[in-house]
């Protein structure tokens, strides 16, 4: 009887052992398990703290159809820009009144790839390749000429046009009249010697972007404007906003913003070329290789800059871009 005792002993003893021994990975399961759903946890809260965050910064930067307010994530993107920081930014920079006589009555939206840019942000050539998005608070019925100037190009009067329409119903530009078709903005330096262009320098140019309500339709002639590769590209100089208002009694400006930008290797060139091609002169001087190989009116010869590991280059550089 002992005997049998001990056997059925050491029978429940191997089988409370493979039962142990079955518990283990199962606690290790259990803890697996356990874990993972704390990670979970953590990860729903962390996402649920970022969606917070993101909402509070939606609600931080949209503009609650408020014309007066715009943010200025540039410098500070905590910072809501009111419109008395938005008057003394023009103010600030000289821009006003060293470039326009008063500011804008409400701030412009303007959209580059999808960013939004704020008021003397800073872009590249390249970015600008094609046309911004701009947008403005537009009264039913009523018309608006836009306007895109260059007010530091080294050239008199001073400004240069890069974009002119007029008769804009609303926002919508496709229904306005185009006077002066749109060029990016290209700004470059010249040598001391003014015989070459000198990358390192970097200047930045103000580019305003200002929009007027018209009091009736404004016809400009054809004649004063300029639209593709013609040689009438000196009427970019001949328009400045101050007569553009006076001359076809225009409001405003009712609503602009205006950003920076300096030379890009390889576009500044690109742009050379075009406007030597449409005057059949070289602008700003015989560069070689540059703006001496296309004909008058021959614009589709001049070549757009290659991109090449994160750099534009232009196929007919002498140079190498330090920059």
């Amino acid at each position: 009887m002992l005997i049998i005792n001990f056997s059925n002993l050491v029978f429940l003893c191997i089988l409370l052992c493979i039962q142990i021994s079955k518990s283990v990975p199962h606690r290790n399961k259990q803890q697996q398990f356990s874990g993972a759903i704390e990670a979970e946890n953590r990860r729903i809260s962390i996402s649920e703290q970022t969606r917070g965050f993101d909402s509070l910064k939606k609600s931080t930067y949209d503009n609650d159809n408020n014309v007066n307010a715009i943010d200025i994530r540039s410098s500070n993107k905590n910072q809501r820009l009111t419109k008395s920081e938005f008057d003394r930014i023009w103010t600030e920079t000289g821009t006003v009144p060293e470039k326009l006589s008063e500011v804008p009555l409400s701030i412009l939206s303007m959209t580059v790839q999808g960013r939004n840019i704020n008021v003397n942000d800073t872009l590249s050539t390249s970015k600008l390749d094609d046309f911004p998005d701009f947008s403005w608070d537009s009264e039913p019925g009523a018309l608006y000429t836009f306007l895109l100037e260059d007010n530091d190009v080294n050239l008199p009067p001073g400004k240069l046009v890069h974009y002119l329409a007029t008769n804009i119903p609303g926002n919508d530009f496709s229904k306005g009249d185009d006077v002066i078709d749109y060029v990016p903005s290209a700004p470059f330096d010249t040598t001391p010697e003014g015989d070459n262009i000198d990358p390192a320098l970097g200047t930045r140019h103000r580019y305003i972007a200002l929009v007027y309500k018209q009091n009736e339709r404004v016809d400009i002639p054809k004649e004063q404007g300029h639209i593709g590769c013609t040689p009438d590209f000196l009427n970019r100089l001949g328009i400045q906003h101050d007569s553009l208002k006076q001359d076809y009694n225009l409001d405003g400006p009712i609503s602009g913003t205006f950003y920076t930008a300096s030379y890009e290797a390889g576009w500044a060139e690109y742009w050379m070329c075009v406007f030597s091609a449409a005057t059949g002169q070289p602008i700003p001087f015989t560069i070689p290789g540059i703006n001496d190989y296309a004909e008058l009116g021959e614009c589709s010869k001049c070549q757009k800059p290659v991109r090449y590991k994160n750099r534009w280059y232009h196929k007919k550089l002498p140079y190498i871009p330090t920059i």
